[in-house]
């Protein structure tokens, strides 16, 4: 019986250890087919590393790509992105953000030949196929930590056109933003927000004017 016991406690301990192991490999796998159902595009994670000592989450190298009828190229690269989390509240399915911290290297608005971007069709998909962007589950973010480096708009006429602009913005700090909020219109004019508040651009007779006459190509 004692023999029995040892056996048992055994197996439970290596399946605890196996468990530890794995909980960023599985994070991870979960996360990227999640994802890519959610926004009905390719997603891919580099590294997840969910902490087992606090209600925390890292991830690394998070890829967002366009659709296909954008292109199929990058929509966003975040080399690194940074989560604490209500422990008790997402118990609740409520998922409450107590800080998102997101170092956005790259962001790829693509404009295809019916005049229509990327960002709407993106943010069009969530909630359509996945129920953690449905409205039963509320979603709040205290604080949102962005940082963003180049930003890109590309024009897929004949031929295509391309402007970058250097953003290179620190820590800008949103505060307060619910679940109602998650849209294309809400995102654009976060990234206006924080394109005027670098100085990059400007506005004039109600039109936005780039400030550094980006890189542009053909």
């Amino acid at each position: 019986m004692i023999k029995w016991l040892v056996r048992i406690l055994f197996l439970l301990i290596t399946l605890a250890i196996a468990f530890v192991l794995l909980i960023d490999t599985i994070a991870k796998e979960l996360s990227e087919s999640f994802l890519s159902k959610s926004l009905n595009t390719e997603v891919s994670i580099g590294n997840i590393d969910v902490s087992l000592t606090s209600p925390s989450i890292r991830i690394e190298n998070l890829v967002i790509y366009n659709p296909a009828r954008f292109g199929g190229s990058k929509f966003i690269e975040i080399p690194d992105a940074y989560v604490e989390y209500n422990f008790h509240q997402a118990l609740k399915q409520n998922l409450f953000i107590d800080l998102l911290r997101v170092n956005c290297s790259f962001i790829n608005y693509v404009y295809d030949n019916s005049n229509q971007f990327n960002t709407e069709t993106i943010f069009q998909n969530i909630g359509k196929t996945n129920s953690l962007f449905s409205s039963d589950i509320y979603i709040f973010i205290k604080t949102l930590n962005v940082s963003i480096g180049t930003v890109r708009w590309t024009y897929l006429t004949t031929p295509v056109i391309m402007q970058e602009l250097n953003v290179d913005i620190k820590n800008y700090i949103v505060n307060n933003i619910s679940s109602k909020e998650f849209n294309a219109k809400y995102f654009n004019n976060l990234l206006i927000q924080i394109l005027l508040q670098s100085g990059k651009i400007g506005i004039k007779d109600g039109k936005l004017i780039i400030s550094n006459n980006p890189k542009s190509s053909k």
